[in-house]
């Protein structure tokens, strides 16, 4: 490899790697504090939280490799030409397309082992991360609910709890409230004292069963016209 070439390669080599490092600790650092408390507040064990977030790297690493090259480009040729490397490296008659051609075939590897990792390893980690989700899902059916907050992850549904614990295959919740918004003519709610969450491990579904509850229901077409159900297990 001609001596220009390995100079240029080696003045990215360092802001890449650098880049490379940052952005993937900002990602990770981002993901660490919006799953890492609902995570460890369900009593998972170790191996599986740190299953989660390395399965979690495959998407970090396909966003952060060309936000690097991004970021050694400009920190790179910036520095060459701050120092007037380039301005001498063209008065000896060498021309520029000379001088970013090591650039362009280092981007093109590039370019190849990411087509390759986006083809194969990407794939194959986020379905393994669905797998792993659906798992902590059966075992832990209420690990995306957090009091006070709205759950809305199932279609025309939200739900708010004011409490729940976890027994061995059974999830208890207080303070329930469902909005149901299925059926667009009807507005439903439905409040309830406590429940149980079970999740059917054949199908993954979910079995919801609700105590000392009322069901509150307003028709759209019918304004006038208010149903409430009081009922003790529903």
């Amino acid at each position: 490899m001609h001596i220009l070439s390995r100079h240029i390669i080696r003045q990215h080599i360092g802001p890449f790697l650098f880049g490379f490092f940052i952005i993937t600790l900002v990602f990770m650092l981002n993901l660490v504090f919006k799953e890492l408390g609902k995570i460890l507040s369900k009593g998972l064990n170790f191996w599986v939280i740190l299953e989660f977030f390395a399965l979690n790297l495959a998407w970090i690493v396909a966003l952060a490799v060309p936000m690097s090259v991004l970021m050694a480009c400009l920190m790179a040729f910036g520095q060459l030409s701050a120092d007037n490397e380039i301005t001498a490296i063209k008065s000896t008659g060498i021309s520029l397309y000379r001088i970013i051609s090591p650039v362009i075939w280092c981007s093109i590897a590039l370019v190849l082992f990411l087509v390759w990792f986006n083809n194969f390893v990407l794939p194959d980690a986020n379905h393994r991360l669905r797998l792993l989700a659906r798992d902590i899902t059966l075992k832990r059916p209420t690990v995306s609910l957090e009091p006070g907050y709205l759950y809305e992850d199932i279609p025309d549904i939200s739900i708010r709890v004011e409490g729940l614990k976890e027994q061995e295959g059974l999830s208890l919740v207080e303070g329930v409230q469902i909005y149901d918004r299925s059926d667009p003519a009807i507005n439903r709610t439905i409040v309830a004292r406590n429940g149980e969450i079970l999740v059917n491990k054949q199908t993954g579904l979910f079995q919801v069963t609700l105590f000392s509850g009322e069901i509150h229901e307003i028709n759209h077409d019918k304004l006038q016209q208010y149903t409430r159900i009081k009922f003790p297990r529903y």
